[in-house]
């Protein structure tokens, strides 16, 4: 089995759930939209209501990437080394399988796109180049920190599994806990200070700014380590 065919089967796996996805999406549109038409009285406010509800989307892609990231370690890894498919190309399929998250973006705007012509939403909402490049990129982060994850908890053994969720969790507490109790802050202050330094300028390229050395950094550091993971699993029944 070569690198093209892992690829390749990377991809009808991926684009089957994407699938099932958007035809779940587009059926709790079309849901609302026949709902809009049944009660003429509110039908404006329902559309702004699906038009509103659709920017929202954007955010599940992401939590789709990172779902693509999860169920692309465990079944891959075992059904390839079967094959004869060695670990670096392995590795190399996952990463050449990232492309996927431009293909979900892209028919997600078009979806979002055609909720609100038929909605009549303004033209202010519509996603500019630097937020659709923004969006891939972040996809991208969720999917490499998914696979990691996943190639993580594969690789350690279930006490460890637990123990490692624990203290990444309590680590989470004391984190919000001296930020309150020590520091007296905000979690809002928090976040438009994170949000600041990412964004940097809310007129200028968000892709050029913070956020992508940020991204880019966890995307290289996420792939590098489930590379090093990957090399050393050991097949588990």
């Amino acid at each position: 089995m070569k690198l093209t065919n892992a690829i390749k089967f990377r991809y009808q796996k991926l684009l089957k759930a994407s699938g099932i996805y958007f035809a779940l999406v587009f059926t709790i549109f079309l849901v609302g939209i026949i709902a809009s038409f049944v009660y003429k009285k509110e039908t404006v406010s329902n559309f702004n209501y699906l038009s509103d509800f659709s920017d929202y989307t954007f955010y599940t892609t992401a939590i789709l990437a990172f779902f693509f990231g999860i169920c692309s370690y465990k079944t891959e890894l075992k059904y390839f080394l079967q094959n004869g498919v060695s670990r670096r190309s392995i590795h190399l399929s996952f990463i050449a399988s990232l492309f996927v998250n431009v293909i979900t973006v892209l028919v997600n705007v078009a979806l979002v796109a055609i909720i609100k012509a038929i909605a009549k939403a303004s033209d202010k909402t519509s996603l500019k180049p630097s937020s659709f490049l923004t969006i891939m990129l972040v996809c991208c982060t969720f999917m490499c920190i998914g696979y990691f994850v996943s190639a993580f908890m594969y690789s350690v053994k279930p006490l460890n599994q637990i123990i490692t969720v624990g203290v990444i969790i309590l680590l989470f507490m004391l984190f919000v806990l001296i930020w309150h109790v020590k520091l007296q802050g905000s979690l809002i202050v928090l976040l438009l200070a994170l949000y600041s330094f990412l964004f940097g300028s809310l007129t200028g390229f968000i892709y050029l700014g913070h956020l992508a050395a940020a991204l880019t950094c966890i995307i290289v550091l996420t792939l590098s380590l489930s590379h090093i993971i990957t090399l050393k699993a050991a097949v588990k029944k």
